[in-house]
């Protein structure tokens, strides 16, 4: 069985990391570096 939906979604969601330890400066440079793709 194919799951059309899922397999859309799988290929576009992009999961940051996010934990205590993930600093704001982090998740800027994160953010800027998959801005630049």
């Amino acid at each position: 069985e194919t799951l059309p939906v899922s397999e859309r979604l799988a290929n576009e969601v992009i999961s940051l990391p996010v934990h205590p330890s993930v600093t704001m400066e982090n998740l800027e440079y994160i953010s800027s570096v998959l801005n630049g793709l």
